[in-house]
């Protein structure tokens, strides 16, 4: 799963009125790419205790069912909610715009120092 950014998580966690350790579990699963056991290690809490902590983000976010399938379900919403904060395609449209836009600006130098070339002919055939 690809990890996501530890303030967008805490931000979330806020949102979703996460309790400290629910948050501490949240922020912990879906920040890094650890198992369980090594993230339950990491908090200093037992496997169980962080399988309760992620049963409560589960169910503040409204995912639903048993099993594992759980964590890939809240990640799917995770990563929904993420790029729609972080628009790529807005990014990637306003790049290619300042391309263009340079690329206007240097032929447009080019034209111009063309132009002061030919005047300066023309003033020196006179």
């Amino acid at each position: 799963m690809q990890p996501l950014p530890r303030d967008f998580l805490i931000r979330l966690a806020h949102e979703y009125d996460l309790s400290p350790e629910q948050e501490e579990a949240f922020v912990a699963r879906f920040s890094g790419q650890e198992n369980e056991l090594s993230l339950a290690e990491s908090l200093f809490i037992s496997d169980n205790a962080f399988r309760t902590r992620m049963t409560g983000v589960y169910q503040k976010f409204s995912i639903r069912g048993r099993g594992p399938g759980k964590v890939r379900r809240l990640h799917d919403v995770l990563i929904q909610k993420y790029q729609q904060s972080h628009p790529v395609s807005d990014t990637a449209q306003e790049r290619e715009q300042d391309r263009k836009l340079s690329e206007q600006d240097i032929k447009s130098s080019e034209q111009d120092a063309h132009t002061t070339d030919d005047q300066k002919q023309k003033v020196s055939w006179h």
